[in-house]
């Protein structure tokens, strides 16, 4: 019974830490509501303490003027200052007390505010590192592949691509039909937004997409010329700007991934393709026969990445 409750407890002191930055945020916001709350009561107070230490001023300043008219010598310009300031001391300090718990509880907020950002950016951090390797480890891989098996390899083994015969009814010359057999490259990989960055261009994912091979490989060039242009301006790139300019939806991790532009004269931290390039590969699904004559108006559009590059836009050239 002893483990169990000390298991408990490790596992439940492990959330809290896990949750920490979203724990000290959520309290930051309601530390910062409630020193809002009591700042205000509190001035309701403060008008009184501010009332009564202007009559005592005045009591003062009173006092020494019924003095002066009398020729009192005891009451003479040191009092007066040490009598002022002892009222100004006592105003002060009621004020104090009177803000003391909004100013308390608001310096707690600025504090858990500050605490959870530090604790969030250190993880993203090491997100990005332990990104960064795998990244590298899987660009590694694949440069050896293509070294040793060639990129038509490479990308076989990368999306699945086989061998698949397509089945078409052609039309003849007499008005009769008959039924024609093509083998194409089909890429029988599932394709997502959670799969990699590669997407399909079709009319289910492209608002662009036109039932157009000629149009949409075009577009797609085009949109590749724009891209790079941005690049060499703005510096970086990020993959969801590429995905809205072709019509598809952001995810997630393009609002991390993408392209860094540097200047040949920095120096190199990691590889940096400084270029964008879109590459259209063959892709036929299960609608494959809707296509026109064996042309594919839809594609696997591979880009090629820099990878995590938020920690490297400070370098990108601006």
């Amino acid at each position: 019974m002893k483990d169990v409750i000390t298991r408990a407890f490790n596992a439940a002191v492990f959330q809290v830490k896990e949750h920490s930055g979203e724990i000290l945020a959520v309290a930051g916001v309601g530390l910062g509501v409630t020193a809002t709350v009591l700042a205000c009561k509190s001035t309701l107070k403060a008008h009184e303490i501010l009332e009564k230490g202007k009559q005592n001023l005045e009591d003062i300043h009173e006092a020494e003027k019924i003095a002066k008219e009398q020729g009192l010598e005891d009451y003479k310009e040191d009092s007066v200052k040490k009598d002022l300031a002892v009222a100004y001391g006592i105003m002060a300090k009621d004020l104090l007390v009177c803000y003391g718990p909004a100013i308390i509880l608001g310096g707690l907020s600025i504090g858990c505010v500050f605490t959870s950002t530090n604790i969030m950016r250190k993880r993203n951090l090491t997100l990005a590192a332990a990104y960064g390797t795998l990244d590298s480890i899987h660009k590694d891989y694949r440069a050896r592949v293509k070294e040793k098996y060639g990129e038509q390899v490479d990308q076989e083994m990368r999306y699945g691509i086989k061998a698949k015969e397509i089945k078409s009814m052609v039309q003849k010359e007499d008005g009769s039909t008959e039924e024609k057999k093509e083998t194409k490259n089909v890429a029988t990989k599932k394709i997502n937004k959670d799969n990699d960055f590669t997407r399909i261009f079709d009319r289910v994912n492209s608002v662009y997409w036109r039932n157009n091979a000629y149009y949409n490989k075009d577009f797609i060039q085009g949109v590749e010329t724009d891209m790079n242009i941005l690049l060499k301006k703005r510096g970086y790139v990020f993959l969801n700007d590429v995905y809205e300019a072709l019509g598809m939806d952001g995810t997630e991790a393009g609002h991390d991934i993408g392209w860094v532009y540097k200047d040949h004269t920095e120096k190199e931290v990691r590889e940096h393709h400084n270029c964008i390039t879109i590459t259209p590969i063959t892709y036929l699904g299960d609608d494959a026969t809707d296509f026109n004559n064996g042309y594919e108006p839809s594609c696997i559009l591979d880009f090629n990445v820099d990878g995590y590059i938020r920690n490297q836009i400070t370098w990108a050239k601006r």
